[in-house]
């Protein structure tokens, strides 16, 4: 099983110009900390910085194994939820981009983000986000295979679950190729592809690199909006580009957590619940702008 080399071992350090560089000197100082909260049922459940490092390196050992390359698309097609940051992760230390897919958008808008950007790959939360790619099969020549978060049988050879990719990752380990990829990434080059809605028609992609994403971070810590360690409750979609950058990118790299939430019917509940050890007044999260705020009014 990869992890984390142990801090008794000479640790290289990541420039912190990209992604998972950013990812991994956390992850081999913060270890066993949190990283990631999700609810199951009324309970929160943990995931530390190592599990994740261990499940998003197991993805990219498989997505090597299936023949992805540096500069290929990878989709994302899920609502919140730790997996879409295992994806995340696992797509980016390949040395592909990933394409974001707004999981409120119906089968003709997916198949056409899938078609526009060239994507291979699409992982997705489950079932419905899979029989809406599955009805525009004959539209996607160059998709190989959809993985999916939820468990389940779904009785088509193009499907397979992330559990079984990351057991196969796990058993067909490329950490040293990983390594490899991850340091060579070029911060200027395409590391994500995130389409915005269009009223003119179907959505539009813009293509950002890790240098244009990192480069809000200063922006972003004169805000002040997240003390450093900080639990932020992720409410807007990660297909958001506000959210991705504040709440995810910032956070990591900031060393904090993020529970994700369950939804807008217990929004108020999460809010008020203590996570992490810190009380509802030291939780940030983004919310999504009134169209007559200022810009710089964004942030709540």
């Amino acid at each position: 099983m990869s992890c984390i080399p142990g801090r008794d071992i000479m640790y290289r350090y990541y420039p912190d110009s990209t992604i998972p560089g950013i990812f991994r000197n956390r992850a081999s100082y913060y270890r066993d900390d949190t990283f990631m909260r999700h609810r199951v049922s009324d309970f929160w459940i943990d995931i530390c910085w190592e599990e994740t490092y261990i499940k998003s390196n197991a993805i990219s050992s498989y997505l090597i194994n299936c023949g992805v390359n540096p500069g290929d698309r990878i989709a994302i097609y899920s609502g919140n939820r730790p997996e879409w940051v295992f994806a995340d992760l696992g797509i980016l230390s390949t040395g592909a981009a990933d394409v974001t897919i707004p999981v409120t958008l119906q089968a003709p808008e997916a198949a056409y983000i899938l078609s526009d950007s060239d994507a291979t790959i699409c992982f997705c939360s489950g079932r419905r986000e899979a029989d809406n790619i599955l009805s525009s099969r004959n539209e996607l020549p160059g998709l190989e295979r959809i993985i999916v978060f939820d468990h389940g049988d779904y009785g088509n050879e193009m499907i397979t679950t992330l559990d079984m990719v990351i057991q196969d990752g796990l058993l067909n380990d490329l950490s040293e190729e990983i390594e490899s990829r991850v340091r060579a990434i070029d911060p200027d080059e395409v590391m994500t592809v995130m389409y915005m809605p269009d009223i003119a028609g179907y959505p539009k992609g813009i293509r950002l690199s890790a240098s244009d994403v990192l480069g809000e971070l200063p922006d972003l810590r004169m805000l002040d909006i997240h003390p450093a360690r900080n639990a932020v409750l992720s409410v807007l979609p990660l297909s958001d580009a506000l959210e991705r950058s504040s709440d995810y990118y910032r956070t990591m790299y900031r060393g904090g957590s993020i529970a994700f939430s369950s939804g807008a019917d217990r929004l108020h509940e999460e809010i008020r619940e203590d996570l992490s050890g810190r009380s509802a007044g030291e939780f940030r999260y983004a919310t999504v702008p009134d169209p007559a705020t200022r810009p710089h009014d964004r942030r709540s």
